[in-house]
């Protein structure tokens, strides 16, 4: 819902929701069930997110970005049962691919062991870095430290549990959409709002935008990936967005062309691409399989140069033998948040609680999970 300046002047709610993430929907849910009256508010015109969905084609929706949901504990079981679809086993497992040539599965748990040491030790270099040589590189620290508190957490487990990796029977697009379905079935209302100010007078948070729309409410939740800071107690005020463009290529493929129909591939070392990812979808039976590679440069390649690095990459990942063909369908752009000057997790102020994902989705959820047994 599109909002102008006079049709929301005393919208009032038990709980303001600031941010539409998985995550952020999950306690819409979580709240709306249990009776509270709950808006999500979201500054972009789709929902989501960073997972939020790109219409290509009016009859092909697709994600902005690659996405797999790690093992963490209870995740799968408590996802299947909000969005009533059942997580599958993927197939293919998840792997990730050297810049060599080398392929591995992405939950095998010597990975898991070696990326928990490497996460240690990057963290050690980074501290070294910030707080010794006094280098302004503050947003790799706090991504390494994030990242190392969810292994710590929830991942070292693998290493000697579980680590079969699952997705959504009819992949992530159906995933957000049945996600924002729930909210809308249990009575949340969504408003596309770009949060200028967050005030508490008397009891009250009082929320606003820059085109002069106010919202109230006793509580107000937020994603840690928003533009606000907390300037002081009862007031946030918003910055400039610091947002890291980036941009996905959509390819298709005949299932007479894919030799290995990898579900979600992650590169290590590579030049040009991060990370690609099968869309997979209700129907199953369409010929052309689709996948999603994330390009590393923000600048648009020629489409050439492009076209060789995207076979390059689905080679390597063995998705496609050397000569098969693909047909490129055009870019999506998207845009990834940096970690510096986030807020950070918790009750950071009267009513007001900010969830953290640590970069990662699987994790944030389990934490969440955590949090709500805690509350319980």
């Amino acid at each position: 819902m599109e909002l102008s300046g006079s049709n929301c002047k005393d919208l009032s709610f038990d709980y303001i929701i600031i941010g539409s993430s998985p995550v952020m929907l999950l306690q819409a849910i979580s709240l709306a069930e249990i009776g509270h009256r709950v808006c999500v508010l979201e500054r972009e015109s789709q929902l989501g997110g960073a997972w939020q969905i790109y219409p290509l084609r009016p009859d092909l929706h697709v994600e902005i970005a690659c996405h797999v949901i790690e093992v963490f504990p209870h995740v799968y079981e408590y996802l299947s049962d909000i969005v009533e679809v059942p997580f599958i086993t993927l197939q293919n497992q998840p792997i990730r691919v050297h810049n060599l040539g080398f392929r591995i599965r992405y939950s095998s748990r010597l990975l898991v062991l070696v990326a928990g040491i490497r996460l240690f030790l990057g963290f050690i270099v980074a501290s070294f870095t910030v707080n010794v040589l006094r280098r302004n590189n503050k947003n790799n620290l706090l991504n390494f430290k994030s990242k190392l508190k969810s292994f710590w957490l929830y991942q070292r487990s693998i290493i000697f549990g579980e680590s079969i990796m699952k997705g959504p029977k009819f992949g992530f697009v159906d995933f957000i959409n049945r996600l924002i379905k729930k909210c809308e079935t249990r009575g949340v209302k969504f408003l596309t709002f770009d949060v200028n100010l967050v005030n508490r007078v008397n009891d009250q948070w009082l929320v606003s935008d820059k085109a002069g729309n106010v919202l109230s409410s006793k509580y107000v939740n937020s994603t840690s990936s928003t533009n606000l800071r907390h300037v002081k107690p009862g007031k946030f005020e918003s910055t400039d967005y610091k947002l890291t463009p980036r941009y996905s290529v959509l390819i298709s493929i005949h299932k007479s062309s894919i030799f290995k129909n990898q579900s979600y591939v992650a590169f290590w070392k590579d030049p040009y691409v991060t990370r690609i990812s099968r869309i997979d979808h209700i129907k199953y039976d369409i010929d052309q399989v689709c996948f999603l590679v994330e390009i590393k440069s923000s600048k648009k390649i020629k489409s050439d140069e492009l076209n060789t690095i995207l076979r390059k990459s689905l080679e390597k990942s063995a998705i496609i033998t050397r000569g098969a063909f693909f047909d490129n369908l055009g870019a999506i752009d998207c845009f990834y948040t940096e970690n510096e000057g986030q807020l950070t997790e918790g009750d950071i102020d009267d009513g007001f609680t900010c969830f953290y994902s640590f970069g990662n989705l699987a994790a944030g959820i389990a934490r969440w999970l955590e949090l709500k047994k805690e509350s319980n």
